[in-house]
């Protein structure tokens, strides 16, 4: 087990280093400390050092600390909190430890639960279905249009900042969608983690 986890916390410090999506002005200095941490196997001392730091290299160390309860309680909902703090729609890579904290399938039961990341996620993934041929010959490229507007609106709603681009690219290309919700959202339920609050 020990071995298991300093292979992963290594694995993720590395990932994180060296993808540039996230930014390596705030961490330069306590990287290095981190990975001798982690190597000698403290993870407390590592997820500590972690602590002083709220730059997104920091903050994603410190969740996967959280997911796998390396040197700290497991706590996956604080997890998910942060990860999904994190997210965009741009970054390939955003949904895999959130997949991971829910079983393959975050963004479809994250947005029952009332995540704005997750209702944006699952709107982004209905907007770009239309662009499959079948749909187009079959007539359910407006469906699956409307779909992805209720999500985005929703989204917009439960307070994701991204969510107005995506309606707009929408709306030019479906000028025609209606305002009125297609279905129904359920009250956010517990299911893994509580109800967002946004």
């Amino acid at each position: 087990m020990l071995l298991s986890r300093t292979i992963w916390i290594g694995i993720f410090a590395l990932y994180f280093a060296t993808y540039p999506v996230f930014s390596k002005e705030n961490h330069d200095e306590s990287a290095p400390d981190y990975m001798a941490l982690t190597a000698a196997g403290d993870y407390s001392a590592a997820f500590r050092s972690l602590l002083q730091e709220d730059d997104s290299f920091s903050l994603s160390l410190r969740a996967y600390h959280l997911l796998i309860g390396a040197g700290v309680e497991r706590d996956i909902c604080a997890a998910v909190e942060i990860f999904e703090r994190l997210y965009t729609p741009k970054n390939p890579f955003g949904q895999g430890p959130l997949n991971y904290a829910y079983r393959g399938n975050w963004a479809a039961i994250a947005s029952l639960e009332g995540s704005a990341a997750a209702t944006l996620a699952v709107g982004v993934y209905y907007m770009q279905i239309p662009e499959l041929g079948p749909l187009k010959l079959f007539g359910g490229e407006q469906y699956t249009a409307r779909l992805a507007h209720d999500y985005l609106r929703r989204a917009k709603e439960l307070g994701s900042i991204y969510a107005d681009t995506y309606i707009s690219a929408l709306q030019i290309k479906y000028p025609d969608l209606s305002q009125e919700y297609l279905m129904e959202f359920p009250i956010p339920s517990k299911i893994i983690c509580l109800p967002r609050s946004n």
